[in-house]
């Protein structure tokens, strides 16, 4: 049960973005992101607490990402990516969710390449 640590680990690291103040990195509108700069925003913006819907998306893909990771290439390499410090911008950023969705689509479709294959045969098991 050791090789999951890093779920709880998540938890108490993250589960209080909620209580703090906006991270926001690009105060962009998000239909004209290629096309406009980004906007001007008055101070008051960044007093707003972080809604607890986007810190649950946050911790919930984050953790989605380190599982992805374990079944790829081990529980130790899951924590390792679960505890770095330069992942903290996917998670604690409310427009963090960017990166922590693009990681995830790429070794989703990294699994699907590589173990595709087993998976079908699991899944034709399970089914029958």
């Amino acid at each position: 049960m050791i090789e999951y640590i890093y779920i709880p680990l998540i938890l108490i690291l993250y589960a209080r973005q909620w209580k703090f103040q906006l991270k926001i990195d690009d105060p962009v509108k998000r239909d004209g992101y290629l096309y406009e700069g980004p906007q001007k925003v008055k101070p008051e913006f960044y007093k707003q607490t972080q809604p607890l819907m986007a810190t649950i998306t946050n911790i919930g893909v984050y953790m989605a990402v380190c599982g992805y990771i374990h079944y790829l290439f081990g529980w130790k390499v899951a924590l390792l990516y679960a505890l770095i410090p330069t992942n903290v911008g996917s998670v604690a950023w409310v427009t963090g969710n960017y990166y922590a969705s693009t990681t995830l689509l790429v070794l989703a479709a990294t699994m699907f390449l590589t173990k595709g294959a087993e998976l079908i045969q699991m899944i034709g098991v399970i089914c029958h």
